[in-house]
């Protein structure tokens, strides 16, 4: 497990390296050195005592590396119509947070560790958007003090996208 855990934070490391290069813009990805982490965990998994918990640090590599390569941008299309999305880091700043669907929509915060929220207050609650109401797209703001959350996309009826802007 001590193995599967390194590789994990030699992935989370590469991100932070890309952010902080990348600065303002979208996280950069380097796909060779994705791999590269990737491919280790598969090592790792082969010689887990337990599969389950090895399985479970291989999910959270390939959100955070999702995360980089795609920079903080979800769709339905990627992520199916009601996940958890995560987790996500999301680096300090405010962020413009737009929610495009048909349908209806609701999307919440489980912060893991950090904080964010919605600028006054640091709350779980993100979208709560009615049928029609999303069409051209609806927005909310989100301070983040650095945070690494889930997002739990539910009650969704229409295909979804949700994007995140930093702001500053």
């Amino acid at each position: 497990m001590k193995r599967i855990g390194l590789l994990v934070l030699a992935l989370l490391l590469m991100v932070g390296a890309a952010n902080v290069l990348a600065q303002d813009d979208a996280p950069a990805c380097d796909a060779a050195a994705t791999a590269d982490v990737l491919a280790g965990l598969v090592e790792a998994v082969r010689t887990a005592e337990s599969p389950i918990e090895a399985l479970g640090a291989v999910r959270d590599a390939a959100s955070i590396a999702l995360a980089a390569c795609g920079g903080l941008n979800f769709s339905s299309d990627v992520e199916g119509m009601m996940p958890v999305i995560g987790p996500v880091e999301i680096p300090e700043g405010i962020y413009r947070v737009t929610v495009i669907t048909d349908g209806y929509f609701i999307a919440s915060f489980d912060v893991l560790d950090g904080q964010c929220g919605d600028g006054r207050l640091f709350l779980p609650g993100l979208f709560i958007v009615s049928a029609g109401d999303a069409t051209e797209g609806a927005q909310a703001v989100v301070n983040s003090e650095g945070c690494e959350t889930l997002i739990s996309i539910e009650n969704v009826t229409e295909d979804w996208s949700l994007s995140f802007e930093k702001l500053r």
